[in-house]
């Protein structure tokens, strides 16, 4: 069964944007401008038809609670941890102002202290949400985990991130993790991705069709080992744990 918990597409843009076959280290501003990302720091949200990267922690959670707050029909987010105060409250903020708001959470996130007994680290996040009338589930059991970190705001911009929404990998002091968002605005990539969480919410399963996402379990493996084998000089890789 072809069933998808992660959304693996900042994992990939990062490979995609290294498995390159360039003579030398690129500047930030040329390295954004080969690859069609424009820069951060912007005042004004991005245009129609991009993708924009955001590094944190120099970027904190300002843009992410703004674009919660500036939703005006729907937010859809699938996590696989949510503390962030802010963020919960900037989704019933937007659930009492007549907006659609879903939100999917991983029941039983990995407890490494005691892996018999998983992390209760949603379930403040899922009874605070669902005493507001938020619409919020349990991801599907049928996966290991549901990993993804991602919102689409009104089905037309999809934030995928590697950090889980906490006060430490949104960065809200700007001492955080290390963590990428990939904010994309190209409207196939966001038709994918409410496809693809109408599935999740559903328990459904769903195949990947667009050739830009990759979609773990379902294509991941095989378009990320395609991408380094078709490195030619370079593949720098970043990764908090490696062990394939």
């Amino acid at each position: 069964m072809n069933r998808n918990p992660l959304l693996s597409f900042v994992t990939t843009a990062l490979l995609a944007l290294s498995a390159v076959g360039c003579g030398s280290p690129l500047s930030d501003a040329t390295f954004r401008a080969n690859h069609g990302l424009a820069t951060t720091g912007r005042k004004a949200p991005a245009a129609a038809g991009t993708r924009v990267l955001h590094t944190l922690p120099e970027e904190r959670d300002t843009f992410l609670l703004t674009a919660v707050a500036r939703a005006k029909r729907s937010v859809k987010l699938q996590v696989y941890m949510m503390t962030h105060a802010g963020l919960i409250e900037a989704l019933i903020g937007a659930h009492r102002r007549g907006v659609r708001v879903q939100v999917l959470l991983e029941e039983r996130p990995f407890n490494p202290g005691n892996p018999s007994q998983p992390l209760p680290t949603n379930r403040t996040a899922f009874n605070t949400l669902q005493a507001a009338g938020v619409s919020v589930r349990w991801t599907d059991p049928a996966f290991r985990f549901t990993h993804a970190k991602v919102v689409t705001i009104d089905d037309a911009v999809t934030y995928v991130s590697t950090a889980n929404f906490t006060r430490s990998g949104l960065n809200a002091d700007g001492k955080g993790a290390r963590e990428y968002i990939v904010e994309d605005r190209v409207p196939a990539d966001v038709a994918e991705f409410v496809a693809l969480y109408a599935a999740d919410w559903e328990r459904r399963p769903y195949a990947p069709v667009g050739p830009d996402l990759v979609v773990s379990p379902s294509n991941s493996r095989q378009k990320i080992f395609d991408l380094i084998r078709s490195a030619k000089k370079e593949v720098f890789v970043q990764v908090e744990v490696a062990g394939d």
